[in-house]
């Protein structure tokens, strides 16, 4: 069996950050992940760009990650609206001048954080990584706990974290409840290359509502985000900027007609009355 501090079930970007903040401070941590090696140290984009402020750059800087992410890969996050809903307010983040601590934050892709947070892991001491295991339960014992993986691996730590994604199965096998709000939506994302400046940076389209959520960033992409009913097929209709997801609308409930002030009132009681 192998033995160490911290046993983390997971090695997202999580796992990796956590492993490697354990290795500064010279606490030795196992990292059990399923995903094969090749998959951590060259993870396949997948879409998705993560928004980070400037407390999360620090923090990728002092693990010595922020480095390792290209600079084009890199987008400044100029201003942002936050919407709620339908609701024909927003709350504008648009400063009329830049200011002196630069742009609000940066977006990058997040295989380019999980790829610069393997590489800063790897250089530590004190950690080692089991790729191609899933840990399968945790057993309590006197002092520590006990990890079972797949393989027959066992891994005796003082302590055990989940960081195996926010739906973790092994948090909930422990009895660890959580609240979890499902709005039944889904998210198309796409890049889109231009030659001209859009001076709105990533847009973001509510289904049936013409309002857009901008915020200026790299002038030379352009990425726009769509929530997806599942029920209803995504369909991309031509538009003179290229093509724009289109989400067809549910029919709304038939409302019934309630009678105006000219209306025949009703009789009350019998004829005689």
């Amino acid at each position: 069996m192998l033995t160490c501090d911290v046993a983390i079930i997971g090695a997202g970007p999580v796992g990796l950050a956590f492993a490697s903040t354990l290795s500064d401070r010279g606490i030795s941590s196992i990292l059990l992940e399923r995903a094969p090696e090749a998959a951590l140290a060259a993870p396949a984009p997948d879409g998705r760009e993560i928004a980070l402020t400037h407390r999360a750059i620090a923090i990728l800087r002092e693990l010595g990650a922020w480095d390792l992410i290209p600079a084009e890969a890199i987008s400044p996050i100029r201003a942002a609206r936050v919407l709620d809903g339908t609701s024909p307010f927003a709350l504008r983040f648009d400063p009329d001048a830049p200011a002196e601590d630069g742009p609000l934050g940066m977006l990058v892709g997040n295989s380019e954080i999980r790829r610069a947070l393997y590489g800063a892991a790897m250089r530590r001491g004190g950690l080692r990584l089991l790729a191609g295991r899933t840990a399968t339960c945790i057993v309590r014992e006197a002092g520590g706990v006990v990890v079972h993986a797949t393989g027959g691996e066992t891994v005796g730590a003082r302590l055990a974290v989940a960081a195996d994604t926010r739906f973790s199965p092994m948090r909930a096998a422990q009895g660890i409840s959580t609240l979890r709000d499902d709005y039944g939506t889904s998210m198309l994302v796409c890049r889109m290359p231009h030659e001209r400046p859009h001076e709105l940076g990533p847009r973001r389209r509510e289904a049936g509502d013409e309002r857009e959520q901008d915020d200026r960033g790299d002038p030379q992409r352009r990425r726009i985000r769509a929530p997806r009913d599942r029920r209803h097929p995504l369909r991309l209709r031509p538009h003179r900027q290229g093509l724009r997801p289109h989400v067809p609308q549910r029919p709304g409930p038939r409302r019934r007609r309630r009678p105006g002030l000219g209306a025949r009132p009703r009789r009350l009681g019998g004829a005689g009355h």
